[in-house]
């Protein structure tokens, strides 16, 4: 089910491409900061995206195949992924229907790029030669 997902050639080009596009999505979708209880879903948001990045960045497996590096997660990557982002709505969802808070979209994306960008810098700094070009 997961196959596709657990291995993958290392191409740096598309982690460089999705910290842009997300970034570029961001200020695309950004709206300002909203009411209290706005701002308080994005900080939470936010540490979550900090701290799934680290956790996942870690769990991360990089070796080199046939001179190629290769980059795949295991059942557990997968588990721990979902059970932050079911978190991060449930959280959201509570918020919102608690204090009758619109939240914004662009949290959304903010949480996408600050995840997938702290994840990308700990895969970086764990395994700096599958980055070197050759």
């Amino acid at each position: 089910m997961f196959g596709g997902l657990r291995k993958k050639k290392i191409k740096p080009i598309h982690f460089i491409l999705m910290v842009i596009i997300l970034f570029w999505a961001l200020t695309k979708t950004y709206s300002g900061l909203g009411s209290f209880w706005s701002n308080v879903d994005l900080i939470v948001v936010l540490i979550i995206a900090v701290a799934k990045g680290i956790t996942l960045g870690n769990k991360k497996q990089v070796k080199m195949i046939n001179d190629n590096y290769y980059i795949w997660h295991e059942k557990e990557y997968i588990l721990l992924w979902s059970a932050f982002f079911i978190g991060k709505i449930l959280f959201t969802l509570v918020l919102s229907i608690l204090f009758k808070v619109n939240i914004p979209i662009w949290h959304m994306v903010a949480y996408f790029f600050v995840y997938f960008t702290v994840r990308t810098l700990i895969i970086i700094k764990l395994y700096p030669e599958a980055f070197k070009r050759k």
